[in-house]
């Protein structure tokens, strides 16, 4: 019996490691290569998700129960080479011919096929054969192994050898799919990394960064805060480039953002030194006394109980229909409800929402300097 004149498989002049290290490559010139519009009008986890997908490379996987044997067919076998025929060893390199029949098994597989001829990083001594077909543009095919088989062979050397070259494609592919499973569980964090990369790189130009000129506009005669000039963000689908160009979503400016919420402490500030007045009023109401507060500057741009992403948040200015600033109201119960309300707040926000605030009423507590201690430890946790 002799192995049929199959490619050996795992076995070629590039290895696994390098055809992993191209594709990591190859992932920051896509993502940074993509339109900008395009780029920037695409939600952060959708890229991340995207192009994780996209460079994920699927482990081979060998379907055995479906293994299938066609029929044998019929030829003659040159064994010149064959050390245990002392008939033939003495011909030399003379053909010595015999009948026999090709064997033909067809394994169906799944995967990536280009990893059957990709060296993993650890190499066994004996390399298994077997010839690959494939659907175009499909991740399936057949692994064909082939004997020529003497009419005086042992029919039981086939199925050891078969056995044999079976266990050692096992072996490779757990070797390879280890290697594969480990970058692919790389891949989104790597797509993270570049996209937060480009992200930076962007907002640096200044055509991106420029605060536009969309303020909140202001009552007259009321206190000397500053305008909020809007930033705004681009949106873009993701297919295709954007035909319109460049749309912006608001922003706040840290200035103007720290303006507001001075505006708000001094809403606390008054509860604090009016305790007989405020004290008597409810969690909403307390709400509906800051949301007047910033009416008063920023002419009826603030809301109570206003839809946005996942609910209702208790307070939203917003500018033309578009969201710019975002706070939620609490009554201070401790830790547990305070990070509840962190994670509500954060359930109201898409990620164009650049400014927000949560906003805790302490009124049941004595202790208010020991929970303020407190406060920073929360948040970090």
């Amino acid at each position: 019996m002799i192995a049929h004149a199959d490619n050996r498989l795992f076995d070629s002049c590039y290895d696994l490691d390098s055809h992993l290290r191209s594709m990591t490559a190859a992932m920051p010139i896509e993502i940074d290569n993509m339109p900008k519009d395009q780029f920037l009008n695409t939600p952060q986890s959708t890229l991340i998700s995207h192009y994780s997908e996209k460079f994920t490379i699927e482990p081979l996987t060998i379907y055995e129960d479906r293994m299938e044997q066609k029929e044998p067919v019929e030829r003659n076998i040159d064994v010149s080479g064959d050390r245990n025929r002392v008939a033939a060893s003495m011909r030399g390199k003379s053909p010595m011919w015999v009948k026999g029949v090709t064997i033909e098994i067809e394994l169906p597989f799944s995967g990536d096929p280009r990893l059957w001829t990709l060296n993993p990083n650890i190499y066994l001594s004996i390399n298994p054969h077997g010839r690959i077909l494939i659907t175009p543009g499909h991740n399936f095919g057949k692994l064909l192994i082939a004997y020529d088989v003497t009419i005086d062979s042992d029919p039981s050397n086939l199925k050891n050898e078969l056995n044999k070259n079976l266990d050692s494609i096992k072996q490779y592919l757990e070797i390879s799919g280890n290697q594969v499973r480990d970058y692919n569980a790389s891949l989104p964090g790597i797509a993270r990394q570049v996209v937060l990369a480009r992200e930076k790189r962007i907002e640096k130009e200044a055509s991106i960064v420029k605060f536009l000129d969309l303020p909140i506009k202001r009552k007259d005669g009321t206190p000397n805060f500053e305008r909020v000039p809007i930033q705004k963000r681009i949106i873009r689908p993701l297919p295709p480039v954007p035909k319109k160009g460049f749309i912006a979503e608001p922003g706040i400016c840290d200035a103007d953002y720290e303006a507001m919420l001075n505006l708000i402490r001094h809403a606390g500030t008054s509860f604090e030194k009016t305790p007989n007045t405020f004290g008597v009023h409810n969690e909403e109401e307390l709400r509906d006394i800051v949301i007047a507060q910033l009416n008063t500057i920023y002419e009826g741009g603030a809301k109570a109980e206003a839809f946005n992403k996942k609910g209702k948040t208790d307070i939203l200015l917003s500018v033309d229909g578009r969201s710019a600033f975002i706070a939620e109201c609490k009554i201070w119960r401790g830790e547990k409800e305070f990070l509840e309300a962190i994670d509500q707040l954060l359930g109201y926000l898409t990620w164009r929402d650049c400014k927000t605030a949560l906003i805790i009423f302490n009124k049941h507590n004595k202790e208010f300097s020991k929970i303020l201690s407190q406060i920073q430890a929360i948040v970090e946790k």
